[in-house]
């Protein structure tokens, strides 16, 4: 929980100096630091500065970070950088499963709305249209034809929260047509349902 977050905050934003071991904090996005004890070194992969340059992606980026983090940390050797970049991965991860988690809630949430307030504002509806003309022909069985769609765009909602948690656990394992597939497919899906939801 709360321990695993500060030691990410720790791996993320400090980090010891190959000199002197001292540990340092970046205040800003460049990647050229100075230790206290005088040492020059790269913030990401922590080699000298004296190797660094425009070839290496200059003060702002470090091809040589990039590079072994796409190999899956293969060739950084520092501790501190393995750490970096494995912070960084459980910080990508936990905004994704958040992003996918939120959308998952906010879909159950909306397939709630139509079953409880949806089915209250019809029933509201209909009332107020039977005190105004009794004797509408037909007004029950119009009801039900409202609260079945009420309850099919409910389970659209649910099906929608689904494809949520189907998306955060499968499409990185999908290949890229399947991916694209899903990818296109999702969004159709809310664009229908709403247009479902508020049609009329």
């Amino acid at each position: 929980g709360g321990s695993k977050k500060g030691e990410d905050w720790i791996d993320l934003n400090t980090r010891q100096c190959p000199g002197c071991k001292r540990r340092l904090y970046r205040s800003d996005g460049c990647n050229h630091m100075t230790c206290t004890c005088g040492h020059e070194f790269c913030w990401m992969c922590k080699a000298d500065w004296k190797t660094h340059g425009g070839g290496t992606g200059g003060y702002y980026k470090c091809n040589i970070f990039e590079a072994a983090a796409e190999k899956d940390g293969e060739g950084l050797k520092d501790v501190d950088s393995l750490r970096l970049l494995s912070a960084r991965r459980r910080e990508e991860e936990r905004k994704r499963f958040n992003t996918f988690d939120e959308q998952r809630a906010n879909a159950l949430n909306a397939a709630e709305m139509a079953r409880t307030r949806g089915k209250e504002q019809t029933r509201v509806l209909c009332d107020e249209m039977m005190r105004r003309v009794p004797a509408v022909a037909g007004l029950e069985s119009r009801i039900a034809v409202l609260d079945q769609a009420l309850e099919t765009i409910a389970e659209c909602r649910e099906l929608l929260a689904y494809t949520y948690v189907m998306g955060y656990i499968e499409l990185n394992k999908m290949d890229p047509r399947d991916r694209a597939f899903f990818s296109y497919q999702q969004p159709q899906l809310e664009r229908f349902t709403d247009l479902l939801q508020h049609w009329g």
